[in-house]
């Protein structure tokens, strides 16, 4: 569906926020979720920090959607746009990004990071 799709390294599953990149600073944006397992997408409104930075609530819609047996596709759109807008994570301009979880033992992770696999 993207041209300019980068994968991500795996987060933990019990992960409540993940700092996703940067855009224009105090900015509303749609965060979109695919699971391409299921098919099942999910769209979660932000607003970019005085830095840019967006950051995906993962508790919503439950944290049961993450899981490890599948594979998400995560873009960014302005409200009721359609156009995707490149998110830049590690000085590197994406489309959308591929991310994965896995099963974490011990405690939950508060916050995580998205880091692009070289």
């Amino acid at each position: 569906m993207f041209c300019n799709c980068e994968e991500a390294y795996s987060l933990p599953e019990c992960t409540d926020t993940i700092t996703i990149g940067t855009l224009l600073p105090n900015t509303i944006y749609w965060i979109h979720i695919e699971n391409t397992s299921s098919g099942y997408k999910y769209t979660q409104e932000v607003t970019s920090d005085a830095l840019g930075v967006i950051v995906l609530d993962s508790t919503q819609p439950s944290q049961a959607f993450y899981n490890e047996r599948s594979l998400y596709q995560i873009s960014v759109t302005l409200p009721e746009e359609s156009t995707t807008k490149n998110i830049t994570i590690d000085a590197i301009a994406v489309q959308c990004i591929f991310l994965s979880f896995y099963k974490q033992h011990g405690e939950p992770t508060i916050n995580a990071t998205i880091k692009l696999i070289p």
